[in-house]
């Protein structure tokens, strides 16, 4: 109709207040028309995936499938949708050290068991990742990982995964110390897009081991 909704308050939906701590902010529409959303909750950094009751969010009525991690937090969590119409999370979990995980919701059958594909050793906090998926059953994605040798290096990875081989080997894209990231916005200088029909991925990011240019590699 090319006029605007009314205001739809998702934390009216998860029952979140406004003083409840979050990262998350994203928004995916599968193949059916239904609308998946990144949800804060009732506690602190501990967030939801919700998704619109009808195709086109008509109605303007939404459902809370819970929470994305299986127990602690969480945080900056990023959604993307499969060609089987699964919906897969990543998202930084506060178990020490540190660690950043995957999870997959299956609609019509629910949540399955979360997979660490961060270091899993001592370093801390690998916080952020971002992914795409393909027509062709894979899902990219590029995750920040602190590797901690030397202290503070965070690696910039690329991986895939799909349904009979789970995450496959990495590629890094580049490394950068805590001296060339220090103070960059969150370390939120990367993004991938995904060629659907063809399964052809995309990065782009800002390579603080080169003095900060901007690179694409395909």
């Amino acid at each position: 109709t090319a006029t605007p909704s009314a205001i739809v308050s998702i934390s009216g939906v998860t029952g979140a207040s406004s003083g409840t701590s979050t990262a998350g902010m994203d928004i995916r529409v599968d193949a059916n028309n239904i609308v998946w959303i990144v949800a804060h909750g009732t506690s602190s950094w501990v967030e939801r995936l919700v998704h619109s009751d009808l195709p086109y969010a008509a109605g303007l009525t939404f459902t809370d499938v819970g929470r994305i991690s299986m127990s602690a937090s969480a945080q900056n969590s990023r959604i993307c949708i499969d060609a089987n119409g699964n919906v897969h999370c990543i998202y930084y979990r506060n178990l020490a050290p540190g660690q950043y995980f995957h999870r997959i919701y299956v609609p019509g059958t629910g949540w399955q068991t979360s997979t660490n594909i961060g270091n899993g050793a001592t370093a801390p906090h690998d916080y952020l990742g971002t992914l795409e998926a393909d027509l062709l059953g894979n899902v990219h994605a590029i995750v920040a990982i602190d590797v901690g040798t030397p202290a503070g290096t965070w690696e910039f990875r690329y991986k895939t995964w799909d349904m009979t081989n789970g995450w496959g080997p990495e590629t890094v894209l580049f490394d950068a110390t805590n001296a060339q990231y220090s103070g960059i916005a969150n370390y939120r200088i990367f993004d991938i897009a995904v060629d659907a029909p063809t399964g052809k991925a995309s990065a782009f990011y800002r390579d603080l081991s080169t003095g900060g240019q901007l690179t694409l590699v395909e």
